[in-house]
């Protein structure tokens, strides 16, 4: 078991959970009309957990509103912290070679001898879960992005989801790992679990309070940013 110490969803974590109300992401002004862009009902994961890292590497309290916010300047941080989540445009593009419907799920002869992709399960066993395992090792929260539809439809990509590993447990090959996941707010109880016994077989990721699929997961590029200070 490893576990970040003074980390837990239900005191490092937002009170509110990932639903927010249809309103505009942003507003542009062209020819002196207001454009609204986005939608923050189609949910702000990245932001959210981009958000909790920058306040608890800060040392600071994570604000204490109970319902997600639709303005302001608490909104507008989660907002920009969303965008820089996505780390674009290298950050999509890892989304998108995730979720092609055409990447095998297990290693192939074509990818063992280095003339077809890897498939998902051998990336999160030999790629992901290193990183993310040296994160947590090292006292770190690691930011994970969660493939949860198999598309060519870039649009797609806003059904997948992020959330922000703070501890795991591994028996022998069984992989446990402990989330903050912002549709679950203050719940400490949040995993994901997989078998990395076996990379060239699929692997099936377990989330222990959703059935959504999830196909495969990775470690996003945080960079620290200096949370807001709310009076």
């Amino acid at each position: 078991m490893s576990a970040l110490k003074g980390f837990l969803p239900s005191t490092s974590g937002f009170k509110f959970g990932n639903s927010f109300p249809h309103v505009p992401l942003k507003k542009i002004k062209v020819l002196g009309q207001q454009i609204p862009l986005g939608d923050a009902s189609y949910g702000l994961c990245g932001g959210m957990i981009y958000a909790v890292m920058d306040y608890f590497e800060a040392k600071m309290q994570i604000p204490s509103n109970t319902t997600a916010p639709s303005s302001g300047p608490l909104f507008e941080y989660i907002v920009n912290r969303q965008i820089e989540s996505f780390h674009l445009p290298l950050g999509l593009m890892k989304y998108m070679v995730l979720m092609n419907p055409f990447l095998s799920d297990h290693e192939t002869k074509a990818s063992h001898i280095g003339v077809a992709p890897h498939g998902r399960g051998w990336r999160i066993m030999k790629e992901e879960w290193p990183i993310i395992k040296n994160d947590l090792d090292n006292e770190k929260l690691s930011p994970l992005g969660l493939v949860r539809v198999k598309s060519l439809n870039p649009f797609e990509i806003r059904r997948n989801h992020q959330v922000l590993a703070y501890g795991y447990d591994l028996n022998e090959n069984n992989l446990s790992i402990q989330i903050y996941d912002p549709n679950f707010p203050n719940d400490d109880q949040v995993t994901i679990s997989l078998n990395i016994g076996k990379s060239e077989s699929p692997t099936s990721v377990f989330h222990s309070k959703s059935s959504d699929p999830i196909y495969s997961f990775f470690r996003t590029d945080y960079k620290f940013k200096r949370p807001i200070v709310l009076n």
